[in-house]
C-alpha cells in the first residue's frame, strides 16, 4: 500500500518535469521516408530551415515500405481524402494484431514481435545525422511517407521512435505531397486572424497537383485546398511508373504511354468543389519532387499532359524563393515546419507546462 502512494505521489511530482523536456524549442525536425531511402530536414523559429541528410535504406526497410505502400496502392478513399476501411488481410495486418496481443503472452526465441525493427535502422541514422549537425540531443521529430498511412504503420512508427528514443508531437498524417506544397508555401493561409479571433477572411479555393518521382515509384496527389486545409480528391501510386521502370523495363514505350495517361484521368477536370456548388476547371499549382523530380522523361510528360499551363505554372514557381528547395528535400521540410508549429502551438495552448505528447 504504501508503495503505491509513493509510485503515485512520485508520478506526479515528476508529471510537470516530463512535460518541459518535450517543450518547444527553437526547431523542428522532420524525416520523410520513401521507398528506397530517407532524408531529413531542420526549420527553425526564423523561417529557414537545412536539408541535413539522405540515408539509404536496407534490403529488410526497402521491404517493408513497400509493403505498406503496396497496401496504400489498393486502398480505396472515400469523398473525404481518407482511408476506407480494407476487406482483405496484408502482412501488416496480421503484425498489427500481434501487437494487441497481452502483453504476458508467451515469447518464445525468434518468434518475438519485431515487426518495426525493419524501420528501427534508418531512423536511427536519421536521428544521429541530425545530432551531429545540431551537436545536440534531440527528443522529437515527425515523419511523413509518400503515402496516406492507416493506423497499422502509424503504430508500427510509433514504435520505431519508442526503440530509438524519440516521441512525436503527433504523427504527420497528411502524404507527403501536401507537406511538400505547404513547404512551397502553398495552402499556408489561414482563414482567421488568430487563435483568439474567429472572423473569416477570404481564401479563394485551388486544386494542386503534387507528383513524388523515384526511381522506385510515382506518387501524384490532385489536392483541394482551401483555408488551409487539404482534401486528397485523387491518387496515383504505382511502382510500375517510376524512373528506374520507364528506363530499364521490358516495356520502355508502353510504360511512358501508361504515365501519360495515368496522368491524364488523374488530372481530368472540371469536377465539383466539393460541397459548394462551384466547379473546379483548372490546376492552380503544381508540385514535382523527389530524387528524380528533374526527370526530362517525366518533364516532358507534364508538359503535354497541361499543355499551356505547365508553362504558366513552372514560371510561377520558378519566380519566388521557395523554388530554391531541392526536391529531394520538400517533403522533409514541410514536415519539419509542421514539427515546430505542432510545439509552438502546444507551448502556447498550455502555457509552462510544454508539449503533451500525443
Amino acid at each position: 500500500m504504501l508503495r503505491t502512494v509513493y509510485h503515485s505521489l512520485l508520478t506526479l511530482l515528476l508529471l510537470p518535469l516530463s512535460y518541459r523536456l518535450v517543450s518547444a524549442t527553437d526547431y523542428g525536425v522532420g524525416f520523410h521516408l520513401s521507398l528506397d531511402h530517407g532524408v531529413a530536414s531542420v526549420y527553425y523559429s526564423n523561417g529557414s530551415a537545412v536539408d541535413v541528410a539522405k540515408v539509404a535504406g536496407g534490403f529488410n526497410y526497402k521491404q517493408m515500405m513497400r509493403a505498406a505502400y503496396h497496401s496504400a496502392e489498393t486502398t480505396p478513399y472515400d469523398d473525404q481524402g481518407t482511408f476506407a476501411r480494407r476487406t482483405q488481410k496484408s502482412f501488416l495486418d496480421f503484425q498489427y494484431l500481434r501487437d494487441h496481443l497481452p502483453s504476458w503472452r508467451p515469447s518464445w526465441p525468434g518468434h518475438e514481435d519485431r515487426s518495426y525493427q525493419s524501420l528501427v535502422p534508418m531512423v536511427k541514422a536519421l536521428k544521429t545525422a541530425i545530432e551531429s549537425y545540431l551537436e545536440e540531443g534531440i527528443s522529437t521529430a515527425e515523419i511523413v511517407t509518400p503515402f496516406p498511412v492507416d493506423e497499422i504503420y502509424h503504430n508500427m512508427v510509433r514504435k520505431t521512435f519508442s526503440a530509438v528514443s524519440l516521441q512525436m508531437p503527433n504523427y504527420a498524417l497528411p502524404p507527403a505531397g501536401v507537406l511538400a506544397a505547404r513547404a512551397h508555401n502553398i495552402g499556408n493561409k489561414s482563414c482567421t486572424d488568430s487563435i483568439e479571433n474567429s472572423v473569416l477572411k477570404d481564401d479563394p479555393q485551388q486544386l494542386v497537383l503534387t507528383v513524388e518521382f523515384s526511381r522506385s515509384a510515382l506518387t501524384a496527389l490532385l489536392l483541394h485546398e482551401v483555408c488551409g486545409i487539404y482534401e486528397v480528391r485523387r491518387v496515383l501510386h504505382s511502382t510500375e511508373l517510376g524512373l528506374d521502370h520507364l528506363q530499364w523495363g521490358s516495356d520502355h514505350g508502353g510504360g511512358l504511354n501508361n504515365l501519360e495517361n495515368k496522368i491524364k484521368e488523374l488530372i481530368s477536370l472540371p469536377m465539383d468543389d466539393g460541397g459548394n456548388g462551384e466547379e473546379l476547371t483548372f490546376i492552380n499549382n503544381l508540385v514535382v519532387f523527389g530524387e528524380s523530380a528533374d526527370s526530362s522523361q517525366l518533364n516532358r510528360i507534364l508538359k503535354k499532359v497541361l499543355g499551356e499551363q505547365f508553362e504558366r505554372l513552372t514560371d510561377s514557381a520558378h519566380g519566388n524563393e521557395y523554388a530554391r528547395i531541392d526536391p529531394l528535400f520538400a517533403a522533409s521540410r514541410g514536415v519539419a515546419y509542421d514539427c515546430w508549429d505542432r510545439l509552438h502551438f502546444e507551448e502556447y495552448r498550455l502555457g509552462d507546462y510544454g508539449c503533451l505528447i500525443a
